[in-house]
């Protein structure tokens, strides 16, 4: 798809300012239809995964009241945006499958986060957040942790 024939999706995505859930995966949207979402604040699920997008990912504290985040998929890279922080209701957050580079600290500040998957990325992942409610990890194909019922 190229980016004139998703311009009728913009307009139509950016104008529903009550939008709760959006799913578009595989679809082969592209960088440029990200920055347009980052106007709908309203968003609670967001789903992308299996797009061609590309480049950093924007700042994720456009969506506070994001509950999952589905980006699996796609051709994101660098790090993942200090402004996730400040999404306190998330609880499932899907980065597999891109070229990010590392997890931000402020990461464990996510104290509702049930599952996170950030496998297949091209990072080293030396040091990862500790996370309350934690139930599903998966960083990389050979290391998976499930089951975080009993702290540590």
């Amino acid at each position: 798809m190229d980016q004139a024939s998703e311009e009728p999706i913009f307009v139509n995505v950016t104008r529903f300012s009550s939008l709760k859930k959006l799913y578009l995966q595989k679809n082969v949207l592209n960088g440029f239809f990200m920055e347009r979402v980052g106007q709908v604040s309203s968003l609670e699920y967001l789903g992308l995964s299996d797009n061609q997008m590309r480049g950093p990912l924007l700042d994720l504290a456009w969506f506070p009241s994001l509950r999952e985040l589905q980006l699996g998929t796609n051709q994101f890279q660098g790090r993942i945006p200090q402004g996730i922080g400040k999404l306190s209701q998330l609880r499932i957050l899907d980065v597999s499958s891109n070229r990010l580079d590392g997890l931000p600290e402020i990461m464990g500040q996510l104290s509702n986060l049930e599952r996170f998957d950030a496998s297949n990325n091209e990072g080293y992942y030396h040091r990862v957040p500790l996370f309350k409610s934690l139930q599903f990890c998966r960083l990389r194909p050979i290391l998976q942790l499930v089951d975080f019922e009993h702290e540590l």
